[in-house]
């Protein structure tokens, strides 16, 4: 066995590598010599042009040139493995049979001692028989048949003397005997298995070793040609990626001569026709520019605001008609001109150069709007400041724009306004003081009347007395647009005014089915401020909260006291406000977007602010749509 297996074992390195060697040299061959392909130069009929072609080609030749390697190392394998295992089971077998002999011959000596050899020294006899034939069919090493003959030989003179009745020592003699051959020749096979699987390894071995050689070849063959493919790849495509370099906006585009590769080819014709395509393009489309600037030119120029766009250096870039008018220039003075550089002292543009610094300087900061009047087009005109700034497509470029926003229409609108608060407050002076000189006459006889009607008399009165100071309070606001209110200041507890208030407004909560609570805290609640102010101001939060509250919601009015300020809170759970409206919410004639939510006629949180504000305070919005609104007044103490 171990001769066979080594026969096997040397052939299959020997062959492999050899094969490995011609594979790798009918590769290097057939591939190689097609892709020496230098920069621009012109491939021969022969030549495969398609570096995708080439690439098949390289693939599968390597592929097959592989395979073939593969299937002649694993044809060798299978032969080294069906050679040692045949002689390995051979040597297996032969070590059964033997141990089976030896426990025969066991066997019979105790049957000896036991004197029943004529009952059983037949059947051992049979038994030992066997196993012996089996030993002779699964001889494989030198030295196994003469072993296997003399075990025979000694075994049928054993069993002779123990069916002759011979003395017993003579018999144990010649089982010894036989025994002795028996475990040589056991050993015998046990020492052919080991050197069998020594040769074994050490053929594994060598194949393992031809394999990794094959393997190195193979990889170098890969890393060479795809080191030739890679730079017959990479001339061509980093001189075509040079001539794209060149291409500058607008043209002109360069021309790209005929390419080595099928596919860099394929790319070349596509580029010339995309530059011919976007010339074209260039020189159709120059004139519908000039006239899409030109519309846009005039739409600017229609509209009423003034436009003043600035790059990011100061430079006037464009101005409109109207912002021309509003800094005194005319245009041609304006554009290509610094904004800061501007020679005129006109009011108009040292206001708004002012505005402009002070937004470059800090653009995230909050600051007043500045607003212009200005005598055009036969009347005044009313326009507010509003710097924007753009970023165009220029990466580190920003500019700025200045919008000067015509607000003349909202200001008409004001003034009739005011002109009509005026006349209201005017006209609701006269029946208001005849109708408090009649309570008057009537409170004089509060002897004569019940408890019902001295409370009825005593609720119009105070009734009338807020209707003058609302017409009082208009006839104000009417006589100045700052809206400043007078404030006549003594000690004023907040919780009287809060219990009055709910007192006043409670009849109309309980009509609507809405709850009115009010929670104040076990501290001082006096101020120094204008009670009838005041109550005026929580009627107005009141007013607001009861109108938009569903049935079953709740108003409340919370009060606490701070250090410095108390703070009065009015809550509701109305629909909410949204971001947008909080935003303008304390401004004149404002109202909500369904329909006046804040106020019938949007005076009444402006009027609350400018109550506030009187007092040194200030007022807080907090809401959310769906989920109602908070109003917080904070009031200083002195």
């Amino acid at each position: 066995m171990p001769r066979q297996a080594r026969r096997a074992g040397h052939a299959a390195p020997c062959r492999l590598q050899v094969s490995v060697q011609v594979a790798a040299g009918q590769v290097l061959q057939t591939a190689l010599p097609r892709l020496d392909i230098g920069e621009g130069a012109r491939l021969s009929e022969s030549t495969v042009r398609s570096l995708r072609g080439r690439i098949r080609w390289l693939t599968v030749g390597l592929t097959v040139a592989f395979g073939l390697t593969m299937l002649l190392a694993a044809s060798r394998l299978r032969v080294l493995e069906g050679s040692v295992t045949a002689v390995l089971s051979r040597n297996y077998r032969s070590i059964e049979a033997a141990a089976a002999v030896g426990r025969t011959v066991d066997a019979l000596q105790v049957v000896v001692r036991d004197g029943g050899c004529a009952e059983h020294c037949t059947a051992l006899r049979s038994e030992f028989e066997r196993w012996l034939a089996i030993e002779f069919g699964n001889c494989t090493e030198a030295g196994e048949t003469e072993l296997a003959h003399a075990v025979d030989a000694r075994g049928h003179h054993l069993f002779a003397a123990a069916l002759a009745n011979a003395d017993r020592a003579a018999i144990d003699a010649d089982a010894r005997a036989v025994q002795a051959d028996v475990e040589a020749l056991i050993a015998l096979n046990k020492s052919a298995m080991f050197d069998a699987d020594r040769h074994t390894r050490a053929l594994a071995t060598r194949l393992m070793l031809a394999l990794c050689a094959g393997v190195v070849a193979f990889t170098l063959v890969i890393a060479l040609v795809g080191w030739r493919l890679a730079n017959a790849v990479t001339r061509p495509l980093q001189a075509l990626a040079d001539r794209l370099r060149t291409i500058t906006p607008g043209g002109p585009y360069p021309t790209l001569r005929p390419q080595a590769l099928a596919e860099l080819e394929a790319v070349a014709v596509e580029y010339r026709r995309m530059a011919h395509r976007l010339a074209d393009f260039e020189r159709l489309n120059i004139d519908a520019l000039r006239d899409e600037q030109a519309k846009v030119e005039a739409i600017i120029e229609s509209i009423d605001d003034g436009l003043i766009l600035m790059d990011n250096s100061g430079v006037i870039r464009h101005v409109n008609g109207v912002a021309s008018a509003i800094l005194g220039l005319e245009q041609r003075q304006l554009l290509g001109a610094r904004f800061e550089d501007l020679a005129t002292d006109q009011p108009h543009f040292v206001r708004i150069r002012a505005a402009m610094r002070e937004f470059v300087a800090q653009p995230e900061r909050d600051r007043e709007r500045i607003e212009l009047t200005l005598f055009l087009r036969g009347r005044d005109h009313h326009y507010v400041l509003r710097p924007m700034p753009f970023a165009p497509q220029a990466a580190g470029e920003r500019g700025l724009i200045l919008v000067l926003q015509d607000v003349t229409y909202i200001r008409d609108q004001a003034a009739q306004r005011e002109h009509l608060l005026a006349t209201l407050s005017h006209e609701l002076g006269s029946p208001l003081t005849s109708l408090r000189m009649a309570l008057e006459l009537l409170a004089r006889d509060r002897d004569r009347m019940t408890p019902p009607q001295q409370g009825l008399v005593d609720t119009a009165q105070e009734d009338i007395g807020r209707l003058q100071d609302v017409a009082q309070h208009l006839l104000d606001l009417s006589r100045s647009r700052a809206t400043s209110i007078a404030i006549e200041r003594r000690n004023v507890d907040l919780a009287e005014v809060i219990d009055r208030m709910i007192r006043i407004f409670l009849p109309q909560a309980k009509e609507k089915g809405v709850a009115l609570d009010a929670v104040l805290s076990g501290q001082a609640l006096t101020i120094v401020g204008d009670p009838t102010k005041l109550t005026w101001a929580l009627s107005n939060l009141l007013s607001n909260a009861l109108r938009y509250t569903p049935r079953n919601g709740r108003v409340g009015i919370e009060a606490s006291s701070e250090p410095h300020v108390v703070l009065v809170s009015v809550s509701d759970t109305g629909p909410g406000i949204s971001a947008e409206q909080q935003e303008r919410i304390f401004d004149r004639f404002v109202q909500s977007g369904e329909g006046g939510a804040i106020g019938s006629a949007g005076l009444g949180l402006a009027i609350v602010r400018d109550i506030v504000q009187a007092h040194g305070g200030r007022i807080r919005l907090e809401s959310e749509v769906g989920h109602g609104s908070r109003f917080t007044l904070e009031l200083p103490r002195g």
